[in-house]
């Protein structure tokens, strides 16, 4: 069964399977762009590493474009917590909220998730 993005080439699936995994997709970026087009909501747009200032700038773009009166942040959970704050970008140090192990799962078990999403709202 296709559950993730990763599962489309690493899996056999069929092709209702696939065409079922779309769907999802588009349902869900439907959702975000009706959250976007909302003035109501604060949305943080919470990514784990990869963010560069470029990246971020092109993000901030996009979501402005779509509506320039969304109340949004973009998080960056790094380590290096090296990217530029902005008044819509921020970046957040997972080195305060890391466990020792020495598990290397995917997952990233090695971070108090429940604590970094607790604390966000707060920080920004």
């Amino acid at each position: 069964m296709c559950s993730a993005i990763h599962d489309l080439h690493s899996v056999q699936c069929s092709l209702y399977e696939k065409e079922q995994f779309v769907d999802k997709y588009k349902r869900r970026f439907k959702r975000i762009v009706d959250y976007i087009h909302h003035k109501k909501y604060k949305i943080y747009f919470v990514r784990h590493g990869g963010v560069t200032d470029v990246l971020a700038s092109r993000f901030v773009t996009a979501i402005c474009h779509i509506n320039p009166t969304c109340n949004f942040k973009l998080v960056s959970l790094d380590e290096n917590h090296t990217l530029r704050q902005t008044e819509y970008v921020t970046s957040y140090d997972l080195n305060k909220y890391k466990i020792p192990t020495q598990s290397t799962s995917w997952r990233l078990e090695h971070y108090k998730w429940s604590e970094i999403f607790k604390s966000i709202p707060n920080e920004i």
